[in-house]
C-alpha cells in the first residue's frame, strides 16, 4: 500500500513539473521580457502558439519565444510569413464580404414599394407578425415601427378570440363542479364574450395599418415591411371617406356576419366607418 502512494506521489510530481509532458515549462521567458509561469504551449501554427498559464493564455509570435525553443517547434521564417499573408487575406475578403453584405441589405431596406394598408392578424414577436390581404391570404411579415398599441391590441384581441371559441360549447354550470368556481368560471365566459362583441367592430379597423413593402427578406424567406404613420401616408384612393381597401374588408366582414340582412350590413359599414375615422382624424 506505501509503494503505491509513493508511485502514485511520483506521478503527481512529474505531472506538475512537467517531465511527462513536453510542451510543459514551470518558467517560460519569451523575447520581450514577459516571463510565463507553468505555462503550457498549445495549437501551434506555422507562426504562432497558444500558451497558457497561471494567469491566462494568449497566441503569441513564436518568433517571441527563446531561439533554442523556436529550433524546437521547426520555426521556418518563409512559411510563417506565407501563413501570415494568407490569414490576412482571409480576413480581408472575410471583411468585404460582410461589408458588402451590409450594403446590399441597406439598399433593399431602403428599396420600398407603394404604400399599403395590410391587416395584422397575429403578433410573434415584436415587429415579426401575420398579415392578412384583402383577400384573406395571411402570410408572415416583419413590420418595422409597428407601434406598439398595434402590437397589444392584436394580441390581446386574438387571445380573448381564442379563448371565447375555445369555451363556446363548455357549460361550467352542469352541476359537476363546486358552485362557486363553477358560477365564477360562467361568469367570466360571460365577460368575455361581452367584451369580445364590443371589440369586433373595431378590430378590422385597429389592426390595420399602412406600410411600404420593401426588397429586404428575412432568413426563412419573411418579407420586411416599412410602417407608413399618418404623417408619412400618400393619398389613396378611398370610398366613404376611408381607404377603399378598409372599405371593402368592412364590407366583406360585414357581408359574413349578416349575409341576409343588407340594413345591418349597412349598419355596421357606417357605424365602422365612423370609428375608423375617429381612429385616423
Amino acid at each position: 500500500m506505501k509503494a503505491v502512494l509513493i508511485s502514485f506521489s511520483v506521478l503527481l510530481m512529474l505531472a506538475r513539473t512537467g517531465l511527462g509532458q513536453t510542451n510543459f515549462y514551470p518558467v517560460l521567458r519569451c523575447e520581450d521580457g514577459r516571463c510565463f509561469t507553468n505555462a503550457t504551449i498549445d495549437a501551434m501554427t506555422p507562426a504562432t502558439v497558444m500558451v497558457a498559464w497561471d494567469g491566462g493564455g494568449e497566441k503569441i509570435f513564436i518568433t517571441n519565444l527563446p531561439s533554442w525553443m523556436q529550433h524546437k517547434f521547426h520555426y521556418d521564417e518563409e512559411a510563417a510569413q506565407a501563413y501570415l499573408e494568407a490569414q490576412s487575406a482571409r480576413r480581408t475578403a472575410v471583411s468585404q464580404r460582410i461589408n458588402s453584405d451590409a450594403a446590399a441589405i441597406a439598399i433593399a431596406k431602403a428599396t420600398l414599394g407603394p404604400a399599403q394598408n395590410i391587416r395584422i392578424v397575429k403578433t410573434i414577436n415584436t415587429w415579426h407578425v401575420q398579415i392578412g390581404d384583402v383577400n384573406g391570404v395571411v402570410s408572415e411579415a416583419y413590420v418595422h415601427n409597428l407601434p406598439n398599441e398595434v402590437l397589444t391590441f392584436v394580441r390581446d384581441f386574438t387571445a380573448l378570440k381564442d379563448r371565447v371559441e375555445s369555451e363556446l360549447n363548455v357549460n361550467y354550470n352542469d352541476g359537476t363542479g363546486a358552485f362557486v368556481a363553477a358560477y365564477t368560471r360562467q361568469a367570466g365566459k360571460a365577460a368575455d364574450q361581452q367584451r369580445l362583441a364590443e371589440l369586433l367592430p373595431q378590430a378590422q379597423i385597429r389592426e390595420t395599418v399602412s406600410a411600404r413593402p420593401s426588397a429586404y427578406y428575412l432568413p426563412g424567406g419573411v418579407r420586411q415591411w416599412e410602417y407608413q404613420p399618418a404623417s408619412a401616408r400618400t393619398e389613396v384612393p378611398t370610398r366613404q371617406g376611408v381607404p377603399v381597401e378598409v372599405y371593402s374588408g368592412i364590407a366583406a366582414m360585414a357581408e359574413k356576419e349578416w349575409p341576409t340582412d343588407y340594413h345591418m350590413q349597412s349598419f355596421v359599414i357606417n357605424q365602422q366607418i365612423e370609428a375608423w375615422k375617429k381612429l385616423h382624424p
